[in-house]
């Protein structure tokens, strides 16, 4: 490798990288409480279904009822509650999906650090051949290497400290 052909930007994710990948960990978050705050709407649902049934079987009978009705009483607030939270989950996660979206090249270059991370171990600095990477393009790599996250020598590239940093913060986009 040439001492001369080497590209090395000082930097930092840009505001839009880091925002992005913010809200791509915001909304993965966001999907999985909305899907666990379906199931709670749903169980609900089904608690309520079965307290009305208990209610008409004990009426049926000749029991009291009140009690039963009073249990009917928390569930139906409780359900309340749950049908609230999945609707300002569902709404903060409706917010995030009309935020702008990643170029397409700026996606391709978390993808490449990301394979860069997960192929050496997460060590930064192990050297590979970019022919052999998928799907990378000159774009790509120029556009990871301008941030900092990529050293590009000649046909070879390596993960820096600061791309390490951004795949982990970055997880599973």
């Amino acid at each position: 490798m040439a001492a001369g052909s080497s590209v090395e930007i000082d930097g930092s994710l840009s505001g839009v990288s880091r925002s992005i990948l913010l809200r791509c960990g915001m909304e993965r978050a966001l999907e999985d409480d909305l899907s666990r705050a379906e199931a709670h709407v749903a169980n609900g649902q089904k608690r309520i279904a079965q307290q009305h049934e208990i209610i008409a079987e004990l009426d049926r009978e000749g029991h009291d009822t009140a009690p039963a009705k009073d249990m009917l009483a928390s569930f139906e607030r409780t359900q309340a509650m749950h049908v609230a939270n999945r609707d300002r989950i569902a709404g903060k996660l409706a917010t995030l999906t009309r935020l702008p979206m990643a170029s397409e090249t700026e996606t391709l270059a978390l993808h490449l650090v990301r394979a860069l991370n997960d192929a050496p171990d997460g060590r930064p600095m192990q050297w590979r051949m970019i022919e052999h990477l998928d799907g990378v393009t000159a774009d790509v790599v120029e556009f990871a290497a301008a941030r900092g996250w990529v050293q590009v020598e000649g046909s070879h590239i390596a993960l820096t400290e600061a791309g390490r940093q951004l795949a982990r913060g970055a997880g599973r986009i």
